[in-house]
């Protein structure tokens, strides 16, 4: 609604439109690890956790280690289902992305980048234990509980999301980044809360 209504939040977007079609993948980067990293770590300072120790250091750069993956690799993805379904911003077109997000890239593309790079560093950045400690039991401890709370979050936002014009709709996925990174961090670090420093 600010997009459509508001001349200056219009003109922001726009501008962060165009720096996303002249650098995507420098955009994408730098975008994500402000999404995903920088705010949720200024919003939680703001609500009181002020203390900075090694445990919150290391879980930021992690965090916007994930979020700068899984960033690029999502604006490949939005360029590819431009690719697949068009750019224009009709109904039929919107449901065919949200499916094709939802239940295709979301399931077995962007969650599993979280995971792997959660158990990645679990298993001190070694690949192969990490590939040799995936199993049903982990799955369903930290693939499981990620879905209901994705869906929930994403799929509304989706529709929003690409009912925008193309240029805008990944700039404005990443707005929703920075509120979704919070939950998928809480969902993630849950389970390790016992974790030795």
């Amino acid at each position: 609604m600010a997009y459509y209504k508001a001349d200056g939040f219009q003109a922001i977007m726009d501008r962060l439109g165009e720096g996303k079609a002249a650098h995507p993948s420098w955009f994408a980067f730098i975008s994500s690890i402000v999404a995903g990293s920088v705010i949720p770590e200024i919003v939680k300072t703001m609500m009181g956790d002020r203390e900075w120790n090694r445990r919150r250091l290391s879980d930021a750069v992690h965090t916007a280690i994930m979020f700068a993956v899984n960033g690029i690799v999502c604006e490949r993805f939005y360029w590819v289902m431009g690719i697949w379904y068009g750019d224009d911003t009709g109904f039929g077109t919107v449901i065919k992305k949200i499916l094709t997000d939802s239940f295709g890239y979301s399931l077995f593309i962007s969650l599993p980048i979280f995971v792997g790079l959660t158990l990645l560093r679990m298993n001190g950045g070694n690949p192969i234990r990490t590939i040799k400690s995936v199993n049903r039991a982990i799955l369903m401890e930290r693939y499981a509980p990620m879905l209901l709370p994705m869906w929930m979050y994403w799929m509304p936002l989706q529709a929003c999301i690409y009912a925008l014009p193309p240029n805008l709709q990944f700039p404005f996925a990443q707005l929703c980044v920075a509120a979704w990174s919070l939950v998928l961090v809480f969902v993630v670090n849950r389970h390790d809360l016992h974790r030795p420093e």
